[in-house]
């Protein structure tokens, strides 16, 4: 079952004989998989979440770390560069793992993985998600349509930087100076 899976359904009129404890013990189980899983989300991890419970990892979902991982897993990530394992997961864990190395490029031309996050990243991953000709898309194709999108966005990245680098107030521009280290 994949990480973004099914519930159980609640019954109108659960028969005479059905164990009250059962069911609330199957909706504490849904809501606790929920739980995880919208965590996941927000730091980044939906792919793996959803490979932990065996299910098939929709594309979109590989752009999630991207999108909201830390610097720190980001480098983690583009350390594992060559250190994958076969198969179909394991190519698009390369994947994700080279472009982790990109994104952490793009955010040190323009000073800032906050802004490339939110301004190139997260619209991006929604454009995924809301696609369904992403779904028959390989790993290749999916590192060039990321590649393409950050470099269309380098001036602007750039230029949003040396904005928030030139006003004294870090969150006027709504955009916060994260330096890398």
């Amino acid at each position: 079952m994949a990480c973004f899976g099914r519930f159980p359904r609640r019954r109108e009129d659960p028969p005479e004989h059905a164990d009250e404890r059962g069911i609330r013990a199957r909706w504490l189980l849904a809501a606790e998989r929920l739980a995880s899983e919208t965590e996941a989300f927000v730091l980044g991890h939906l792919a793996e979440c959803s490979l932990a419970l065996g299910g098939d990892v929709p594309i979109w979902a590989w752009t999630n770390l991207l999108a909201h991982g830390s610097t720190e897993d980001l480098r983690a990530e583009a350390g594992a560069c060559g250190q994958t394992s076969g198969g179909d997961a394991g190519h698009w864990r390369e994947a994700r793992s080279y472009l982790a190395g990109e994104v952490l490029h793009s955010a040190e031309l323009c000073s800032s993985l906050d802004i490339v996050q939110r301004t190139v990243l997260v619209p991006l991953e929604l454009s995924l998600a809301a696609s369904p000709a992403v779904a028959l898309w390989r790993p290749n194709h999916w590192v060039a349509v990321v590649e393409t999108t950050l470099a269309s966005h380098q001036i602007e990245l750039a230029n949003r930087a040396r904005e928030c680098r030139q006003t004294s107030i870090s969150g006027l521009l709504g955009c916060p100076i994260t330096r890398m280290s």
